[in-house]
C-alpha cells in the first residue's frame, strides 16, 4: 500500500504521483494506493482521468479524513510529491508512524528525511516511480526496519525533548555572545 497525504492543490501535485503511482500498478499487481486529503475524491475529474482505466480498482481516494494516523498504520511506504514546500510536517508524521518514506526535494524535505528515505527532484515521474519500485520490492523486515529508523530520526531530532534542547542551546549560544 503506497499511501499519499495531501489537500487537492496544483502545489501538492496530485499530477506527479498518479502517473508514477500508474507507472507502479503497470510493473506490480500487487501494490495498491491509497490518497487522503481535502478535495482528493472521485468527484476530482482531474484525479480520476490522471489514473488509467486499468488500474483504477487499485486506487482509493478517500477525501479530507480525521484518521490519518490510523490510516498511516495500513500504508507500506508514504510518498511526498509536492513541487514546492516549507517544512512538509506529514513527512514527519508518516516517518512518526515508522513508514518509509520516498519524498521530492522540496523544502526541508531531504533533511528531514536524511538517510532514512528516499530523496527525487520534484516533477520526476521516472525518479519518483523508480524509488518507488525499490522500496515496494524490499523484503517486508527491510522495509520495516526502514520505517523503524525514520522513526528513530523524528525522535531524535524532532521530539518536543529535541525541539527544547535545541532553542535552549541557541538561547545560551545568543546570551553568552551578548555579554
Amino acid at each position: 500500500m503506497v499511501g499519499h497525504v495531501a489537500r487537492h492543490h496544483p502545489m501538492k501535485d496530485h499530477a506527479t504521483f498518479l502517473a508514477a503511482a500508474a507507472r507502479l500498478a503497470s510493473l506490480r499487481a500487487d501494490v495498491y494506493f491509497v490518497m487522503v486529503g481535502r478535495g482528493v475524491s472521485l468527484e476530482e475529474p482531474a484525479l480520476v482521468e490522471a489514473i488509467p482505466a486499468e488500474y483504477r480498482a487499485r486506487f482509493r481516494l478517500l477525501g479530507e479524513r480525521r484518521d490519518v494516523a490510523e490510516l498511516m498504520r495500513a500504508m507500506d511506504v508514504f510518498c511526498l510529491s509536492s513541487w514546492s514546500e516549507a517544512f512538509p510536517n506529514v513527512l514527519i508524521e508518516a516517518m512518526a508512524s515508522q513508514l518509509p518514506c520516498v519524498t521530492t526535494d522540496v523544502g526541508d524535505a531531504a533533511y528531514i528525511v536524511a538517510e532514512t528515505g528516499a530523496v527525487v527532484p520534484p516533477r520526476d515521474v521516472n525518479a519518483l516511480a523508480s524509488e518507488l519500485l525499490k522500496v515496494v520490492s524490499l523484503p517486508m523486515k527491510a522495509r520495516e526496519l526502514q520505517g523503524k529508523t525514520a522513526r528513530e530520526r523524528i525522535e531524535r531530532a524532532f521530539s518536543l525533548t529535541a525541539v527544547v534542547d535545541d532553542y535552549s542551546a541557541l538561547y545560551e549560544a545568543c546570551a553568552s555572545r551578548s555579554s
